[in-house]
């Protein structure tokens, strides 16, 4: 019943307010933001998406932070590059999958005939997104928990917020406590397991260079592509060095880019 209410309120809202008020990024949302943090509970509810290419779509997520999902209004450019380039019978990689929104959206796109595989190195999060595949009857989808980094092995992670920060003991002294170990594995085992990706979606965190040193070759021979969000502008930097062969599009500067291989 709580879950019930919960999704007649976020309904409501949308519909006595235009969408554009609550994108996350606008006055409103900004306005609103702490008002509606404060009466809402820091809970997990299962939530229809009432906007967007995901709409009807459900999702498990924490009420509180994560109601720009629910909206539809989370990172739409980025959203709008993917609905662009996947088709019927794709192959695409969600690194950093976090609740599944993007291989909820990318299982649609791709349809029966393709394949997603949602890649999230924390237990809680992965089980979330297993959780929205068997809720929302997906055949498409493959849950894979593990870490995606430069080398196969055991890595710590502490989860936070949204999604996970993955570092060496050494960086991450003192927090000892709150470590989990997690396996790692890169691209090129992945590719081993799973065939190559038609479009790879990146979100890690800062960990974005770990995760591209482990690309295999044949991912630039049928011209994989890439949508990253670089958390610095020193780490996108860095990814032009590694990768001149790739053309680097912005589809939400300075976060969200495009890389595809030249011609």
């Amino acid at each position: 019943m709580a879950n019930f209410l919960l999704s007649q309120v976020v309904g409501l809202l949308t519909k006595i307010t235009p969408l554009d008020f609550f994108h996350h990024n606008s006055i409103g949302a900004r306005l609103l933001r702490p008002i509606i943090n404060s009466v809402l509970p820091s809970k997990w509810a299962w939530l229809k998406v009432v906007s967007g290419p995901c709409r009807g779509m459900w999702l498990l997520i924490n009420v509180k932070h994560d109601k720009s999902f629910i909206l539809g209004k989370r990172e739409e450019k980025l959203v709008e590059a993917l609905c662009h380039v996947l088709h019927p019978g794709a192959s695409f990689w969600d690194i950093g999958a976090y609740n599944g929104y993007y291989s909820l959206l990318c299982s649609k796109l791709v349809g029966s005939a393709g394949r997603v595989l949602a890649i999230e190195p924390v237990p809680e999060n992965a089980q979330r997104v297993r959780a929205a595949v068997e809720k929302n009857q997906l055949n498409n989808i493959q849950v894979v928990e593990v870490a995606v980094s430069s080398s196969e092995g055991i890595t710590a992670i502490k989860a936070y917020g949204r999604t996970s920060i993955t570092k060496s003991r050494e960086l991450m002294e003192g927090l000892a406590e709150d470590l989990i170990e997690v396996p790692t594995t890169t691209m090129a085992k992945l590719i081993e397991r799973f065939g190559p990706p038609d479009v790879v979606k990146i979100d890690v965190e800062g960990m974005e260079i770990d995760v591209l040193r482990g690309m295999d070759p044949v991912m630039r021979e049928i011209n994989s592509q890439f949508f990253i969000e670089f958390h610095s502008e020193k780490l996108l930097s860095t990814a032009r060095k590694m990768l001149p062969q790739y053309d680097f599009k912005p589809v939400d500067p300075p976060i969200h880019w495009w890389l595809s291989p030249k011609k």
